[in-house]
């Protein structure tokens, strides 16, 4: 736990200590086209300016979760608090260990809607499940676990299952 005489990390202190975490390992270059290929833009229009967003996630897609975005950023302010700002950027946890701790705040959840627990964790004051998806999506940044992963399995048939669904 910090101590309370510590100050917070400016904006200016995270980003220099963010900028000296090394980078993920580069992605395989033997990805199959279905991989890199989110989105089908069409050529650009001579008047218009260019924009390369082959091979980019639509992370608009986030946007839809709104409040549940909020609740998750929380739990990353409330942890800047208890451990240090960007302390998670250190790494050295394992998937085990964030399954785990996933797992246990799920197991909150479960019990509250039972009304035997508290939808809300004491320690930090954020929601169980919230905690929950911040150690999942932990698992899936940090570079030492799947955040080097690609975002389809190689061997998927990408081209059936669009076949299949978009038929």
């Amino acid at each position: 736990m910090a101590d309370e005489s510590e100050a917070v990390l400016s904006a200016d202190e995270l980003a220099e200590r963010m900028s000296r975490r090394p980078p993920p390992p580069p992605r395989p270059a033997s990805l199959p086209p279905h991989d890199l290929q989110y989105f089908d833009d069409p050529p650009p229009e001579p008047e218009k300016a260019l924009r390369y967003n082959q091979g980019k996630p639509p992370i608009s897609y986030m946007m839809l979760f709104g409040p549940a975005n909020d609740h998750v950023s929380e739990v990353g302010t409330q942890g800047g608090h208890k451990y240090e700002m960007g302390n998670f950027l250190n790494g050295g946890r394992t998937l085990e260990e964030l399954l785990d701790c996933a797992l246990r705040h799920i197991r909150e959840t479960k019990l509250a809607i039972y009304n035997a627990g508290d939808h809300y964790d004491p320690d930090i004051g954020t929601l169980h499940l919230a905690n929950a998806a911040w150690n999942l999506l932990e698992a899936l940044r940090d570079p030492e676990i799947y955040g080097s992963w690609p975002t389809l399995d190689p061997d998927f048939d990408q081209a059936a299952f669009l076949e299949k669904y978009n038929s």
